[in-house]
């Protein structure tokens, strides 16, 4: 593979015209949604539901957690496999048995009568999703056009944020109604519509490929086994307080495991991923806002809860409601930011966005137990509606320059990257939280908290002023 530098063609100072999008591509991009927001249901219906499962099953509270992390874990590491998936059978055939896949062991959890049984099924599940949701990516750099990218990711990043808020209302409902393995069944005939509509109406993209399509054994090794340690090792290293030991171990091994990957992919003809897409400046620059975004989105989702619980004092029932705001401004943001990163470039969008979301931050920094919440809902209303300017670009103009012959890589590479910065942000902030909240109290912790992410808000506007837009660009192919 041979990705070029940069390249810049003639730049202009006026704002290019939009594309209209016709009628075809946004039913199939809402096909591609549905098999993602059945996906995102799965994630957050269940956990309300644990101790109920845990009753039912007859085991631990402990052990009945592996139900959810199980399922992460299989997400994550099912992603970098849809690179060699796609190229293999076809991105839209990929999808197409993903959504099936994931459908039949949701149907399996359900009818699972052992605990041992459920969590299997339930680790091919998030296999199963993780092969889905980059592949639908993959479907729409293919046959979207750069031009028309960012309109189309950001209506779908909508539904994507609507999931987890209508998730946890419905999977309260149906627990009471029709116990929990209703909450599995649920997402069958999500599945199961998406996949017909995508049978008849998705087209079949061909992605070009001069390498040979053998799989990597041992890159899939080797990466199964680092994202789930470096994810479950961050996770658990920001919950034990400070107190160190095997998470340190877990995460070291994580660590030393991607990086032999990364060896072996540069060294090898046909890698699991082909990251010479790195080589390439602006997907460089698009990987790293896709980090630093879901550091300081995800380093605020678990920042938040903390203030309203330690320093406001309310139920754990009444923080999902005050959080809503930020759920608002997000879904606010995605269309906008598809629509003036289509018209005016990601660069300006991204810069907009970062700056946005460091001054929604700020006010976080300084606030008290006594501070209005029309205040703190207004900021963390901003702050959700500037990181979604700073997420959609980043991730439209990520496809865009990696072109139609490695948007295959492209997609799962920026989903793993914003996943592992998602969790590097969580276990940064509640780090930092924990370690001032022994020593000078909660709202001290939440404040220094508070600096970490705005610092986090103004490093991502910062990294945008180097960005490109990427009409401005050719890529590989061209």
């Amino acid at each position: 593979m041979n990705i070029n530098q940069d390249k810049r063609v003639k730049e202009t100072t006026h704002p290019r015209p939009i594309n209209a999008i016709p009628p075809t591509l946004w039913m199939q991009a809402a096909i591609i949604t549905l098999g993602a927001f059945a996906t995102m249901l799965s994630s957050t219906m269940l956990s309300a539901a644990l101790p109920a499962m845990a009753a039912g099953l007859g085991v631990t509270d402990t052990a009945i957690q592996w139900i959810a992390t199980a399922y992460l874990m299989a997400l994550a590491a099912g992603v970098p496999l849809s690179a060699w998936a796609a190229r293999r059978f076809g991105a839209t055939q990929l999808w197409l048995y993903g959504l099936i896949l994931f459908a039949i062991f949701s149907a399996v959890c359900a009818l699972s009568p052992r605990f041992e049984l459920l969590l299997a099924a339930r680790v091919m599940q998030g296999l199963a999703g993780g092969l889905l949701v980059p592949a639908g990516q993959t479907i729409l750099g293919l046959v979207v056009g750069r031009e028309r990218l960012g309109r189309v990711i950001g209506t779908i990043g909508v539904a994507i944020v609507i999931a987890p808020l209508l998730g946890t209302s419905l999977g309260a409902v149906l627990l009471e109604i029709c116990g929990w393995r209703g909450l599995f069944w649920i997402t069958v005939p999500f599945c199961l519509c998406a996949c017909l509509a995508g049978w008849k109406l998705l087209p079949r993209p061909t992605i070009k490929t001069d390498r040979p399509l053998s799989l990597d054994w041992l890159g899939l090794a080797l990466v199964f086994c680092s994202l789930p340690m470096l994810m479950e090792g961050m996770k658990e290293l920001s919950l034990n307080s400070g107190k160190y030991g095997w998470n340190v171990i877990m995460l070291s091994v994580g660590a030393l495991f991607t990086c032999l990957f990364i060896y072996r992919s540069l060294r090898i003809e046909s890698p699991l991923l082909h990251l010479e897409l790195f080589k390439h400046r602006g997907f460089t620059l698009s990987a790293v806002l896709m980090a630093i975004g879901g550091a300081v989105n995800f380093g605020g989702q678990f920042l938040l809860p903390l203030y309203f619980r330690d320093v406001c004092h309310v139920t754990l029932a009444e923080v999902g409601l005050l959080l809503t705001p930020q759920l608002i401004g997000s879904a606010i943001g995605f269309p906008v930011a598809g629509y003036f990163a289509d018209k005016l470039g990601p660069r300006t969008v991204l810069i907009i966005g970062g700056l946005l979301a460091a001054f929604a931050t700020l006010p976080l920094a300084m606030i008290d137990a006594g501070s209005r919440y029309t205040l703190v809902g207004g900021a963390i209303a901003i702050r959700g509606f500037g990181l979604a300017l700073a997420t959609v670009p980043a991730m439209a103009a990520g496809l865009a320059m990696a072109g139609s012959r490695h948007v295959a890589d492209a997609a799962p590479v920026l989903n793993i990257l914003q996943r592992v910065g998602a969790m590097a942000g969580a276990a940064l902030v509640t780090a930092c939280y924990v370690r001032f909240a022994h020593t000078r109290g909660s709202l001290a912790a939440f404040h220094h908290a508070g600096w970490l992410l705005t610092g986090g808000a103004v490093l991502l506007a910062l990294c945008a002023l180097f960005m490109v837009n990427h009409s401005t660009l050719t890529t590989p192919e061209e």
